[in-house]
């Protein structure tokens, strides 16, 4: 069977296991975020083709749970359409966090790949680490020195990124 994409895995349950049918409580966030989709859709600001489109677009979203997926689509479509800005999300969540990187890791150290936490932002990062490395352990070959924070420039375009240290690691 052939997949169109990420989002698409109906008929591969082998690659990816069966889908999981049971029934499960819901957290309270999780249906406030259901409760802003309805809002947002009653008031014309976003339809659910738009946070298909925009789900489907997130980096890494299958690492997300489903109301993460939705409340990061949500923004971005928000975002796009103008209901509000990048600067008021960060005025209500707090500004993403500025690195100034100076090297904190030695050639030899053990080190683990911290998994993404989407809890954080309702928007993902711009990752320059591919998800199956998410856990795995390796040892720092080199430091390579301090760069722009990727998800600085993805985001904010009319300010200056912070930097942050770079090394090459084996696994």
């Amino acid at each position: 069977m052939t997949s169109t994409g990420i989002h698409d895995i109906g008929g591969l349950e082998e690659e990816f296991g069966p889908i999981d049918l049971r029934e499960h409580g819901y957290q309270l966030w999780e249906m406030q975020v259901h409760a802003t989709l309805v809002l947002l859709s009653q008031q014309g600001l976003l339809t659910t083709d738009e946070l298909r489109r925009s789900v489907e677009a997130l980096p890494g979203h299958t690492s997300m749970t489903y109301y993460h997926r939705w409340a990061a689509g949500m923004t971005a479509i928000c975002i796009e359409r103008g209901t509000f800005s990048a600067a008021d999300l960060n005025l209500a969540h707090g500004e993403p966090e500025k690195m100034i990187g100076q090297q904190s890791l030695v050639v030899g150290q053990v080190v683990r790949v911290r998994r993404e936490d989407s809890r954080v932002r309702w928007r993902k990062p711009h990752l320059r680490t591919p998800g199956y490395l998410f856990g795995a352990v390796g040892v720092v070959e080199r430091f390579l020195g301090c760069f722009h924070n990727p998800e600085e420039k993805a985001f904010s375009s009319n300010q200056e990124p912070g930097t942050q240290p770079l090394y090459l690691v084996s696994f």
